[in-house]
């Protein structure tokens, strides 16, 4: 019996929720009552509501993101300069102050874009392409340099193999 009552309450709702997306009604089925169709029309404005409510929090998402990119390729650039400048065991010394706090700057927002959906971090990466590769190129290049230089590697090479790079 209860199998039943559920029955006679799903598919009045069914078909009222068929008919409000379209569905033509053929000819010998009983109407529904108002009620019924009043609902499922609220369920759809509802639906439609909650869609564009999610759009335009995933454009407020990207904008967030897109915030947190342009910072992150303005601190990479500084610190590819920074880099490209160190050229003797007293600039190394001199700099590397500097540099852990520019790289927990850059991890901190490497982490933040990382945290993006995949799709988001795939539209970040493919917007900001252009910018993200050479600015990513030159710093690694530069901690390769010095990484590898038998004098400004020990000074440097634990602070710079800290940098988390976005990609």
């Amino acid at each position: 019996m209860k199998t039943i009552a559920k029955l006679a309450l799903v598919l009045p709702l069914g078909a009222a929720l068929a008919l409000s997306a379209g569905c033509e009604k053929k000819e010998g089925t009983p109407a529904l009552p108002k009620s019924m169709t009043d609902a499922a029309k609220k369920a759809e404005d509802a639906a439609k509501a909650g869609i564009e409510k999610g759009k335009e929090a995933a454009a407020g998402a990207l904008d967030a993101l897109k915030g947190n990119m342009d910072g992150y390729l303005k601190n990479l650039g500084s610190l590819g300069g920074m880099l490209e400048g160190i050229k003797t065991e007293a600039n190394a010394t001199e700099a590397k102050p500097k540099l852990a706090e520019m790289i927990g700057s850059i991890n901190g927002l490497t982490d933040k874009l990382g945290g993006a959906g995949g799709d988001m971090k795939g539209k970040l990466t493919e917007m900001f392409k252009g910018q993200l590769g050479p600015a990513v190129e030159k710093v690694q290049a530069q901690i390769s340099r010095i990484s590898s230089d038998a004098k400004l590697g020990p000074i440097l090479g634990d602070t710079l193999k800290g940098l988390k790079i976005f990609q």
